[in-house]
């Protein structure tokens, strides 16, 4: 009984919903970049809505000038969002946006484990809790 391989219509369309999943082109895997960092970003956003108690997207676009469908666009990352984008967001928010990559993250927790296993100890200090204290005079 011979038991050769025949693609089958089943195995076609999988391959084809594959090629659509996956980018071939260096234009195509940065645009998939491009909206996974956007998709992690407002997944932060979202977070952030909640505890500025920001109730839903339509708040959200009032709040920065602009309309609900534009908002809902860029949660699904449909359209990307821009620096003006978040310079209103800051604004709007009162926060403020760094970048910060994840080498520098790795090296920063690489560095503090490193004086961890030698002894010291990270110690924080609140500048709300120092209370300036009072000169003798002479």
């Amino acid at each position: 009984m011979s038991m050769k391989y025949k693609p089958t219509t089943q195995n076609n369309n999988n391959k084809q919903i594959i090629d659509l999943l996956i980018p071939n082109t260096e234009k195509e895997k940065l645009e998939l970049e491009a909206r996974m960092i956007q998709l992690d970003f407002i997944d932060r956003l979202h977070e952030l809505m909640k505890y500025k108690n920001i109730k839903s997207k339509k708040e959200l676009a009032d709040l920065l000038g602009t309309t609900p469908s534009f908002i809902t666009q860029l949660f699904s990352a449909e359209k990307l969002i821009n620096l003006k984008h978040l310079a209103k967001l800051q604004r709007v928010l009162g926060i403020k946006y760094a970048i910060i990559s994840d080498q520098y993250l790795r090296l920063k927790n690489s560095f503090r484990d490193d004086l961890v296993l030698k002894g010291y100890r990270e110690m924080r200090i609140d500048i709300k809790e120092i209370k300036p204290g009072l000169k003798k005079s002479a």
